[in-house]
């Protein structure tokens, strides 16, 4: 099987835990081929319409659900825009893989996936994003065009595997209902 073929096995067996819970004990191994993994995630639910808003009380549970799901992923990055939601959506996970969260403006996708494919090449890393930009991410990673998300879908994620050629999609939707 290729290596980008074996990433893609190892990147579904990881998100097949999306149903199982914190608590299910895995033996999945990392890939050791040359594909990069990026989960793109929309941030959570957000507290009001201003500017900059921090997260709800059901996107505070959202972020911990992600954390909780990608639990036994080996995540090695993680990346927010300049605004607090996408930050407080990454925190959980941050906290538990005693990670940063590098910081990257909303409007500088191009340099978001070279900075990625650069410094995580053959890792996982974990994006997140908003409405416009989850699209714009995958595009730019070469997965083609995605429609914009609603700008009530909250629950929206995507596996992205990345190898030397070509990429791989895996859509998929987490959490408690959207609205």
């Amino acid at each position: 099987m290729k290596r980008t073929g074996m990433a893609f096995v190892w990147a579904i067996g990881c998100v097949m835990l999306l149903s199982c819970g914190p608590a299910v004990e895995t033996n999945v191994q990392e890939p050791t081929g040359s594909a990069t993994v990026v989960v793109i995630v929309r941030h959570a639910e957000k507290l009001d319409d201003s500017e900059d808003p921090p997260l709800s009380e059901k996107g505070r549970r959202r972020a911990e659900l992600l954390a909780q799901i990608l639990a036994n992923m080996p995540v090695a990055g993680l990346y927010a825009t300049q605004y607090l939601r996408t930050h407080e959506t990454l925190a959980p996970l941050a906290e538990r893989f005693q990670l940063p969260v590098h910081e990257v403006h909303s409007d500088s996708t191009p340099e978001l996936v070279r900075e990625i494919l650069a410094q995580f090449r053959g890792r996982v890393v974990v994006t997140a994003g908003h409405s416009g930009s989850v699209p714009r991410i995958l595009r730019e990673l070469g997965a083609g065009d995605y429609p914009e998300l609603d700008e009530k879908e909250y629950d929206r994620l995507f596996v992205a595997v990345v190898g030397s050629s070509d990429v791989t999609v895996l859509p998929l939707q987490f959490g408690m209902e959207n609205r």
